[in-house]
């Protein structure tokens, strides 16, 4: 029953008063996976009292759970959310709810006023770890900061071994593509399609060509 109530719910575009209420008691249930997918649909709303809620849900014990808190944030450009993001990026023990941290900030970084030599420092930091996409997803961040020099850091790892990271690092290439970067983009995509082999990697690459 509350897996058909939720259903219902993601399919708005926004949650009403009675929403909202179910969404909150929800977000304490003992499943798991109905915490998760409350996570997620808590992004419909962006008023305070989700935030606050979000925040609270970010010492979550399970990861999906903790993933889509952090998802969800990225629609909260605060303060009290970045603070929160942040704090997450440095202390959670799961390597891939931490990217999805580091990619939230980097959703509301340019939306409010704080340090970026802060945010440069965790990028750098992170930068070194060895999954690719952790390397990917520091490397946008110091571009979206200004430090276009990293653009380049991005398409280099287009030589990753994984198909996987490869298909990673071009929905990263798509996400920071702009009228100032689209030629070096698609030049680098266009080599790589040269060789692939991978056909989840071929068809990420015309979803971004024919795109």
């Amino acid at each position: 029953m509350q897996q058909y109530i939720l259903d219902a719910i993601s399919e708005k575009n926004c949650i009403n008063p009675d929403d909202k209420k179910l969404l909150l008691e929800l977000s304490e249930n003992d499943d798991a996976e109905i915490r998760a997918y409350v996570a997620e649909l808590l992004a419909l709303s962006n008023e305070s009292d989700i935030e606050e809620r979000l925040i609270n849900m970010c010492g979550d014990q399970d990861e999906l759970v903790r993933i889509n808190v952090y998802d969800s944030l990225s629609n909260f450009p605060t303060i009290d959310s970045y603070s929160c993001l942040l704090k997450c990026a440095q202390s959670d023990d799961s390597s891939l709810a931490r990217n999805y941290a580091l990619l939230a900030i980097i959703d509301i970084m340019n939306c409010i006023e704080i340090s970026k030599v802060e945010l440069k420092e965790l990028f750098l930091t992170y930068s070194c770890d060895n999954e690719v996409f952790t390397k990917a997803i520091c490397f946008k961040g110091l571009y979206a900061l200004g430090e276009i020099e990293y653009l380049d850091r991005i398409i280099e790892l287009l030589n990753a071994e994984e198909y996987q990271d490869r298909c990673a690092i071009l929905n990263v290439l798509r996400d920071i593509m702009t009228n100032e970067n689209r030629e070096s983009i698609l030049s680098a995509i266009n080599t790589l399609n040269e060789t692939e082999e991978s056909e989840a990697v071929q068809s990420t690459i015309n979803d971004i060509l024919l795109g």
